[in-house]
């Protein structure tokens, strides 16, 4: 009878974890919302380091314009671009799939990968460019809408 008890009560403990800390454990990042970018770091090759005069190159989004990423939960995304010289805005259209936290976005046949984090309502999405002469990978980070 004691061990029975014991089972119940082991029982109930695992339905609690189960039920009420596992799904915040596993549950996997998304894109899904709004995102409006802040700013981005360019890391640079040692080609660019000798054209740029230092290893990163950091820009704030204030300065150039404004970036807005929609991730549709149906799997596509919108661009919207605007810069300060021309505020005409530039859309982007495509497809995203995530795994892990690999993020591929396909527009007119062409993929990018990025490292995907989201913090809170900050996501990053970190680049490489392994053919580039002048830049290793940039980092990009958004605000959530």
């Amino acid at each position: 009878m004691i061990h029975f008890h014991r089972s119940k009560r082991l029982f109930a403990v695992l339905g609690f974890i189960s039920l009420f800390l596992l799904p915040n454990i596993t549950r996997a990042q998304t894109p899904v919302g709004t995102w409006t970018e802040v700013s981005s770091k360019q890391f640079l090759t040692e080609q660019g380091i000798k054209s740029y005069g230092r290893s990163v190159l950091e820009t704030g989004m204030t300065t150039i314009g404004v970036v807005i990423y929609s991730f549709l939960a149906d799997h596509t995304y919108q661009i919207s671009s605007r810069s300060v010289r021309d505020p005409s805005p530039k859309i982007f259209n495509g497809t995203w799939a995530l795994t892990g936290n690999q993020l591929t976005m396909t527009s007119n046949g062409h993929s990018v990968n990025s490292k995907m984090n989201i913090q809170a309502d900050i996501l990053t999405l970190d680049t490489a460019y392994p053919n580039s002469d002048i830049t290793t990978n940039v980092i990009v980070t958004f605000k959530k809408k």
